[in-house]
């Protein structure tokens, strides 16, 4: 049994169908994997290419849940001691996955192994680690392995059974923000997450699935919303009702200025970042109203 074959990659794809090379090729390298396709739509042929190449995989067809829940449906699946998540926009040579192994083999209380990632938009290694939230830019690469607070989401190697031992990722998570909380309660429970110096994946950021205005907002709104629930959830920021108004006032006017100057990609990002903070102040409305009633 090679050593690889103790890793079962899991990608989570949405209308990826222009990845299907990026993903033939990296792939290739194992010897099981598994898919999870979240209600791609039907003129996606992804997953249909990938039976055709790879017939003896695991293939779930699952309604939207969301990148985070998507891994728990496929990590619920993992035989092996090691699960490597997977972006579909992300590219790994066997030599990187190796290296991921060797990292593990000698921190054996990692539950999560990181790679350095390539940004192939910007031509360059980009930080690849956090050791506090909020991050400070540190713009420098790491001369080894190194323990880390916080771990690039887009390739992760994690130990399967200390994974599932903290609850895998927050299903109330949908996207983004997922591998911050997870290293935070991983290290809570007394586990590592270790960056693995000599393994580098290649990443072409914002294309794991076609780009539309409406993909736009709705990346944009759970971005805000992921960012939300991980701040308050960990006690990192506590936000005051009038500062929250204030928030909601200033995104959407600004979603407006940005309108009449034609960056509509802007103005998505203000609108949903106002969108969000209308929805949690809709949310603390019903909390409160809902102490003042068992009050009384």
């Amino acid at each position: 049994m090679s050593l690889i074959d103790q890793i079962t990659p899991v990608v989570v794809t949405y209308n990826s169908a222009e990845l299907y090379d990026r993903l033939f090729e990296t792939l290739s390298i194992f010897k099981q994997f598994i898919i999870v396709d979240n209600d791609s739509d039907k003129s996606d042929d992804l997953i249909l290419r990938l039976k055709k190449s790879f017939p003896n995989q695991l293939y779930i067809s699952s309604k939207n849940i969301g990148y985070g829940p998507g891994n728990n449906l496929g990590i619920s699946f993992v035989k092996t001691e090691f699960a490597l998540i997977l972006n579909p926009d992300v590219k790994i040579d066997r030599e990187a996955v190796m290296s991921l192994l060797a990292c593990a083999d000698k921190f054996p209380n990692a539950l999560a192994i990181g790679s350095q990632v390539f940004d192939e938009k910007q031509n360059k290694k980009v930080v690849s680690y956090n050791w506090s939230w909020p991050a400070h830019p540190i713009d420098i690469n790491p001369e080894g392995d190194l323990s880390a607070k916080f771990l690039p989401g887009c390739c992760l190697l994690l130990r399967t059974p200390l994974f599932l031992s903290i609850g895998g990722f927050d299903n109330d998570l949908f996207m983004y923000y997922e591998e911050y909380d997870l290293c935070h309660r991983a290290i809570k429970a007394g586990f590592d997450c270790v960056l693995a110096y000599q393994a580098v994946c290649s990443h072409a950021p914002h294309s794991s699935s076609k780009p539309s205005i409406r993909a736009d907002y709705l990346k944009s709104r759970h971005w805000y919303r992921s960012k939300r629930i991980f701040v308050q959830k960990n006690g990192f920021l506590k936000i005051s009702y009038l500062d929250r108004v204030g928030m909601i006032i200033i995104n959407f006017l600004l979603a407006i200025l940005m309108l009449f100057l034609f960056q509509i990609r802007r103005a998505i990002k203000y609108l949903a970042r106002s969108e969000e903070h209308t929805s949690e102040l809709q949310s603390q409305s019903t909390i409160s109203y809902a102490v003042f009633c068992l009050k009384k």
